[in-house]
């Protein structure tokens, strides 16, 4: 058999209930406000990832820029080399160290970039799993 509430308990209860409700409906409101700002968030999250391809494409354009000069240096070298053979240093070398310096200025622009885009992408796959998971 339960326990009859009396009418005293029943009124500690209700106060109790309503308190109870009170709080839910602040944290309601509070989440709410976090909700807006995070979709407000989000959109600059957006335009960031916008950013970050266009500078991947300007990085891409670089690379093949610079494939095309190399392929270009490689073929006049060649056609150098068959008409100078053997006569010492080739006319070609100022050009081979400024090219020397491109693949280095790419290659450390391409691991800034490469580090950035895994960092940034394993947090945007980690905020979507949180969210699925969430509910």
């Amino acid at each position: 058999m339960s326990h009859q509430p009396t009418t005293n308990e029943m009124h500690v209860d209700h106060r109790h209930w309503q308190s109870q409700i009170a709080t839910w409906a602040f944290d309601l409101q509070q989440w709410h406000t976090e909700h807006e700002k995070a979709l407000a968030e989000l959109e600059q999250v957006r335009e960031l990832i916008r950013q970050h391809e266009s500078t991947s494409a300007n990085h891409q354009q670089a690379v093949t820029s610079l494939s095309a000069e190399i392929k270009e240096h490689e073929h006049a070298l060649a056609e150098k080399s068959e008409k100078d053979a053997g006569k010492g240093a080739s006319p070609c070398a100022d050009g081979h160290q400024e090219r020397a310096k491109s693949v280095e200025t790419l290659r450390r622009a391409h691991e800034r970039i490469k580090k950035h885009h895994h960092i940034a992408m394993a947090k945007v796959l980690s905020l979507k799993a949180s969210l699925e998971a969430a509910m």
